[in-house]
C-alpha cells in the first residue's frame, strides 16, 4: 500500500512519551504517526486489516482537522471533553465500519475503558460511551 507523505512512523522520542507509549497511531498537528510495526505492515502488499482500520481512524481525524482548520480542531479536541468524544466516535465509527466489512470483531469494552480513562483525558464515563459504541457497531 502506498502511504501519503503526512503518514510517518513514530520516532523513539515520541514513542517514549508516557501518553503516547501505548498508542498505535495518533494525529499530531498535520501529521499522522503510526507505531513502526504498523507503518511497515501498511507498506506491504497485504496489510493486516486491523492496521488498515487504525489508518482509517487516524485519516478520519486528519480529514476533519483539515476541513475545520488545525487551530479549531486542536482547541475542540484538547479543551472540550464532548468535542473530543465526538471526534473519537466519528473516527471509531469509520474504523468499525471497515473492520465489520472484513468480518472482524472489535473490542468495544476496551475502547469504552480507554475513552473513559486517562488516555483520552477522561472525556466521558464508561457507562455513557459503551452504549454509544455498541450503537455505532450495530449500525456499521
Amino acid at each position: 500500500m502506498k502511504l501519503e507523505p503526512h503518514i510517518r512512523p513514530v520516532s523513539g522520542l515520541l514513542l517514549s512519551y508516557i501518553g503516547l507509549s501505548r498508542a498505535k497511531g495518533f494525529l499530531l498537528g498535520t501529521q499522522i504517526y503510526l507505531r513502526p510495526e504498523i507503518y511497515h505492515d501498511l507498506l506491504g502488499s497485504k496489510p493486516n486489516p486491523r492496521n488498515v482500520g487504525i489508518l482509517i481512524h487516524e485519516n478520519t481525524h486528519h480529514k476533519r482537522m483539515r476541513s475545520m482548520g488545525l487551530l479549531r480542531f486542536g482547541l475542540k479536541y484538547l479543551f472540550s471533553r464532548s468535542g473530543r468524544l465526538e471526534e473519537e466516535l466519528i473516527a471509531y465509527g469509520k474504523q468499525m465500519k471497515y473492520l465489520k466489512s472484513k468480518k472482524l470483531n472489535y473490542d468495544l469494552d476496551k475502547i469504552a475503558k480507554n475513552l473513559s480513562g486517562w488516555v483520552y483525558i477522561w472525556c466521558t464515563s464508561y457507562n455513557v460511551v459503551r452504549p454509544k459504541l455498541q450503537k455505532i457497531w450495530d449500525e456499521a
